[in-house]
């Protein structure tokens, strides 16, 4: 697995939603303050976990984004990463219907 960041300019938030939600069905959204070329800007971090096979689709979206935002660039990132995702455990009951660990 890995993390892939998408920085962009914050323009259009829930436009730029519903273009990672066209390719990724899980991805979280940071608001920030960057710096372009010494300018401060209001500034969104997409973050997606995915396999690295995924990265066609992390730069179409990058790509989407930019051009939608009419920037010049934006900065993805991308870091191999270890996961584990910890679910709710089925409620186990025995013969008395008591609930046990």
């Amino acid at each position: 697995m890995n993390i892939y960041r998408i920085y962009t300019e914050k323009k259009d938030p829930e436009w730029i939603a519903g273009q990672v939600a066209m390719f990724f069905d899980a991805f979280t959204i940071l608001e920030g303050t960057g710096y372009w070329k010494g300018t401060r800007e209001d500034c969104l971090i997409i973050e997606l976990i995915v396999s690295a096979d995924r990265w066609v689709d992390v730069e179409l979206v990058a790509e989407r984004i930019r051009k939608g935002n009419k920037q010049e660039a934006v900065l993805v990132t991308d870091q191999p990463i270890t996961t584990e995702l910890i679910e709710a455990a089925p409620d186990i009951h025995d013969a008395t219907g008591q609930g046990r660990c």
